[in-house]
């Protein structure tokens, strides 16, 4: 595998409406597809899907909730069983991983 090269592709689709002036909320689909390097290596899909909603409370300060679940299949560019890892988080053990956040932003 020392020339090998892997290759991702990914779309994404997503939508977002203004409930009310103060309420936004949204939702998204996303695909990501590893080319296969070789018969062993590679080929993975990984599926994700998320929702949201933001709630106003002042020009500069709102409070969230975002939700999302990722399923990962076949084999990653390492040679590995795929698992799924959503961003700034740690690898899952296995091949899904879901993930809960509520907060509140003040910007600066």
């Amino acid at each position: 595998l020392e020339q090998a090269t892997a290759t991702f592709n990914d779309a994404e689709v997503s939508v977002q409406y203004q409930v009310t002036p103060l309420v936004r909320a949204g939702v998204a689909y996303n695909y990501l597809h590893g080319s296969q390097v070789n018969e062993t290596v590679g080929g993975s899909t990984y599926d994700q899907f998320s929702a949201g909603a933001d709630y106003v409370l002042s020009t500069r300060t709102d409070i969230y909730v975002a939700a999302l679940y990722q399923t990962a299949h076949g084999r990653d560019s390492t040679g590995n069983g795929a698992v799924a890892n959503l961003n700034g988080l740690s690898p899952s053990s296995n091949r899904y991983q879901s993930l809960v956040r509520v907060g509140m932003r003040h910007r600066f």
